[in-house]
């Protein structure tokens, strides 16, 4: 994905494992990871437990394109 805001990304439950740009980081609950503006990024699920990822947008826009569960 690419989007024209800064991205925020708060795990909240679960393993995560983010691509952003060419760096990888894995990211655990209360852990946070940015994403710059216009970055490449992919967040996944690293095991079997859900994930639960708070994501915030500045300045506020693409939160309207979000996945129905």
């Amino acid at each position: 994905m690419r989007h024209s805001s800064e991205e925020l990304f708060c795990v909240l439950q679960g393993q995560t494992d983010f691509r952003v740009g060419d760096q990888r980081a894995s990211a655990t609950p209360g852990m946070l990871v940015m994403v710059p503006r216009g970055t490449p990024h992919a967040p996944g699920v690293v095991g079997r437990e859900r994930a639960r990822i708070l994501v915030m947008f500045a300045p506020a826009g693409p939160e309207g394109r979000a996945v129905p569960q």
